[in-house]
């Protein structure tokens, strides 16, 4: 198991840190997006209709707004376009279908990683048991 761990490891280190980072920027750049919508909903109530009112959670407030018609949508930002890009790299979308078996293999090189490293604890927590006793 060991040998197999530490052949994979370096293989699915540089496909994790890709996701992780990724996934970082598109929480990111999701909250910067959902601020600024939730400011310009603020300003088109009123500042004081919403004044003695607790804030909403972020998917509260997400879910409950109205989705605009497609005329009235604003036009796109670069931010958004750049949300996007990340969402397609962190899908694995942007590579098409092997980018999406990539996208799958991080997940369960997840999975293998914990199970055999909690595997390989195990059978070093039991040597040393076997070697005071």
């Amino acid at each position: 198991m060991r040998s197999l761990h530490r052949f994979c490891a370096p293989i699915f280190a540089a496909l994790l840190l890709v996701v992780a980072i990724t996934g970082v920027i598109t929480r990111v750049v999701q909250s910067i997006e959902h601020a600024a919508a939730h400011a310009g909903h603020r300003a088109a109530q009123g500042e004081g209709h919403h004044a003695n009112k607790p804030v909403e959670p972020l998917a509260g407030a997400c879910a409950k707004a109205a989705e605009p018609a497609a005329s009235e949508r604003p036009a796109r930002t670069p931010l958004d376009d750049f949300g996007h890009a990340v969402k397609a790299i962190h899908s694995g979308e942007a590579l098409g279908p092997l980018g999406i078996v990539l996208s799958i293999a991080a997940g369960l090189g997840i999975v293998f990683f914990s199970i055999s490293g909690c595997w390989m604890y195990l059978q070093m927590w039991r040597r040393r048991q076997r070697s005071r006793g």
